[in-house]
């Protein structure tokens, strides 16, 4: 029904699973290990207090469903292995919504102690009338920190063996059946010692995949060039009551968007940026970050870059938000951001008694593809990449077709 390998991060939060709902404040609890993946790229390290949530529309009428994790503590810790926590300390929740709009929910608890092995911790759960949907909850809140990976939901009454499936992380296609299952990269690594999967973000449709302009990943960047780097105009548009349509021009100012009249004295106003997330529904709702602030801004294709300062649960980092501003509700005080990627920028590093370091701009570097910069104040100029991971198959003929070169003399794309 689901499985995951935890093999693609989420576009719109650091240290956040595909799929997955997290809360901002624990997203610092959350890393991503690389070193302990069972398959796939990650398995993920729990070291605070974290939930990991997930919701999914499943119409079943009854039998019995088993919901699966893998799970271990890094070192001994002393405990005896037999012992458990509460699930609402440390284990699986899993909840039931019924199509009578009733409600049923079991738990297990992790292992106290798996001695730095891995172990499976599962539960079953008994289907008593027509299910409407499911929540699945990975739950640590304890001092003993753990790492998860595999998690399952499948029918039956006894856990089987995991197997990667096409429904790896929750992406839906208008496609009524396909010959392709799934897409994976394998890559292998020089010592042919181990093989990873990389995980590719399906697009429902040809024309959709043609179109798809939002970044899912930014990595730094080393040109060999300066590339003819170039600031794009923050140009815009806005209808008025009369459906006149008046130019417009974005700045930064006081920490938020100010937009202007191109032609004319006007300011229409100042606006901050929210958090837009749709959930597994299609419904959307929307989160404010606690503290933000608004360094810079720039305009690609129609949409508006922005680069934020954020402070949650006392960490400070820097954001590269994208909004779509022609799309937006003049009189809200706020833009909705479809996507919230983490910049691994750091400022002040240049010695006690340097001046404070700030971001100054963002800009696009004309000749080399998918590549931006940002300039600090104190004439420091970062690059970074933009990595598009998205793919569209033509299940009739079998082809692939990707935003993104992945292939190198050890990997090669299978289509399962």
């Amino acid at each position: 029904m689901y499985n995951s390998s935890f093999s693609m991060e989420g576009i719109k939060r650091l240290n956040k699973p595909e799929g997955w709902k997290v809360s901002r404040d624990s997203l610092t609890d959350i890393t991503f290990r690389e070193d302990e993946s069972i398959y796939g790229t990650h398995s993920i390290g729990l070291n605070g207090n974290v939930q990991l949530k997930q919701s999914r529309e499943l119409h079943i009428q009854g039998g019995s469903v088993v919901f699966s994790c893998y799970v271990k503590t890094e070192t001994d810790t002393g405990d005896p292995v037999a012992d458990k926590y509460e699930p609402s300390e440390a284990g699986l929740v899993l909840v039931l919504r019924y199509a009578d709009n009733t409600v049923s929910s079991l738990g297990v608890g992790f292992p106290k102690n798996t001695k730095g092995d891995w172990a499976r911790t599962a539960l079953v759960a008994t289907v008593t009338k027509e299910l409407h949907s499911y929540e699945v909850m990975i739950i640590k809140r304890t001092t003993t920190d753990y790492i998860v990976d595999l998690p399952m939901l499948e029918s039956g009454k006894r856990v089987r063996s995991w197997t990667p499936s096409s429904s790896d992380f929750p992406k839906y296609t208008n496609t009524p059946f396909k010959s392709v299952t799934g897409v994976q990269l394998l890559i292998q690594d020089v010592n042919n010692a181990s093989i990873r999967k990389l995980e590719l973000q399906e697009l429902a449709s040809e024309a959709e995949f043609s179109d798809i302009n939002v970044p899912t990943r930014i990595i730094p960047f080393a040109p060999k060039r300066d590339g003819s780097q170039t600031v794009q105009f923050n140009l815009g548009r806005r209808v008025n009551f009369h459906q006149e349509i008046q130019p417009t021009m974005w700045s930064v100012e006081g920490g938020n968007i100010k937009e202007a009249s191109l032609i004319t004295p006007d300011v229409f106003g100042y606006t901050s940026i929210v958090d837009l997330f749709i959930d597994q529904y299609g419904e959307s709702y929307l989160e404010t970050p606690a503290s933000s602030t608004v360094k810079a801004i720039t305009v690609v294709r129609d949409l508006l870059y922005a680069i934020t300062e954020e402070t949650h649960a006392g960490v400070t980092g820097y954001y590269l938000k994208i909004v779509k501003p022609h799309k937006i509700h003049h009189e809200d005080l706020f833009f909705e951001s479809i996507s919230d990627l983490s910049i691994p920028i750091q400022l002040n590093v240049l010695g006690q008694d340097a001046a404070t370091e700030d971001i100054a701009r963002i800009g696009i570097c004309q000749d080399i593809p998918a590549c931006i910069f940002i300039d600090t104040d104190l004439d420091r100029r970062f690059y970074f990449k933009l990595k598009y991971d998205y793919y569209y198959a033509n299940f009739g003929t079998r082809k692939l077709f990707c935003r993104e070169s992945y292939t190198d003399e050890n990997a090669q794309l299978q289509v399962i």
